[in-house]
């Protein structure tokens, strides 16, 4: 996923009758996914373009969009649907078997999530924020298989490599995979949901936030766990 940021709200102000046919679609994607990151449960069924006769690449990317989407509202199984169609496409396969494999953990299905994970490292990928993003979802794979104490040191890493890339939206979806994750009453999941929390507030993903409150809402607090903010953060602790 690409980082967040207030430019993203200039979708909003573009004339999208006055562009190509293809354009308009990736545009249409792109404020879907502003509208839907901002406000959980945005009815976005109807204003998705119509893409018959579209660029096969076109086609791809929108479900890749309507991927990120799902997951935003927090319907998992389509998020894995749609990942996996964009995953169709060799342009759109690194993203798309990733966001696959990231609905796939937060939902406990750890086939998925293994497969996704092959297909993904099967292709030969990529630049850094993208590889960690990879290494988080190994690290959700080791949770699922049982290996909690290694997924939370590998999480604590990729959090700290994404923390220096300075990219907060895909830092605080690390947190929120790892307190997915992590064991009920878990100190290290607790405070990956905190800080993620924090992180998506101040970007003003209400979507997320609403799902970091649902997960704490269900979850344990463990007890002596201090309360502690995105300043001081799991970066860098062990």
């Amino acid at each position: 996923m690409s980082d967040w940021g207030p430019e993203a709200r200039e979708l909003a102000a573009l004339r999208l009758d006055d562009v190509g046919a293809g354009e308009r679609a990736t545009l249409l994607g792109s404020l879907n996914i502003v509208r839907a990151f901002e406000e959980r449960g945005t009815g976005l069924s109807d204003v998705w373009p119509d893409v018959a006769g579209l660029d096969p690449a076109i086609r791809s990317g929108i479900e890749y969009d309507q991927a990120v989407v799902a997951l935003a509202a927090g319907d998992l199984q389509a998020a894995i649907r749609a990942g996996r169609g964009a995953a169709g496409l060799d342009i759109n396969a690194p993203n798309g078997t990733l966001i696959a494999a990231r609905a796939a953990a937060r939902s406990g299905d750890r086939g998925t999530v293994a497969e996704m994970l092959a297909a993904h490292d099967a292709l030969g990928v990529f630049g850094p924020a993208h590889t960690v993003n990879r290494d988080g979802i190994a690290a959700a794979l080791l949770a699922l298989d049982g290996h909690w104490p290694e997924a939370a040191v590998a999480f604590r890493d990729a959090i700290r490599r994404m923390a220096d890339l300075g990219l907060d939206m895909s830092r605080a979806q690390l947190l929120l995979d790892a307190a997915f994750v992590a064991p009920p009453g878990d100190s290290f999941g607790a405070e990956a949901a905190r800080e993620a929390r924090e992180l998506f507030e101040r970007m003003g993903a209400r979507a997320f936030v609403a799902q970091v409150d649902a997960l704490l809402a269900r979850t344990p607090d463990p007890e002596g766990s201090p309360a502690r903010s995105a300043r001081t953060g799991l970066v860098g602790r062990a």
